[in-house]
């Protein structure tokens, strides 16, 4: 009997993104870091970097499940609102890479 035999795909997709969500916002915060600079001073000039590397690996186990069970879309544009959202996403591109 495998984990997807007990729960289907939905459950554990929130499962994983709560988890996500949940270790990446104690990472972040001041009580964490401060933790980290009272028992180990010698690794806190690497924090940032080893907070970004561990953002990284710990998104991949949700993107993973959601590639693998895609399930049923939410919503879809279609016509001219599709337009619109693909202008939005380009905007936003282009604020992002300009700021």
């Amino acid at each position: 009997m495998t984990l997807l035999d007990i729960i289907n795909s939905q459950q554990l997709l929130i499962i994983l993104w709560l988890l996500y969500f949940s270790i990446h916002s104690l990472f972040a915060s001041l009580w964490f870091k401060q933790l980290v600079a009272n028992h180990f001073p010698d690794l806190m000039p690497g924090y940032r970097l080893t907070f970004n590397a561990a953002a990284l690996l710990i998104l991949i186990p949700p993107v993973y499940f959601m590639h693998r069970y895609p399930g049923e879309n939410l919503w879809t544009w279609s016509g001219s609102w599709r337009y619109l959202s693909y202008t939005s996403s380009v905007i936003a591109v282009g604020g992002f890479l300009w700021s």
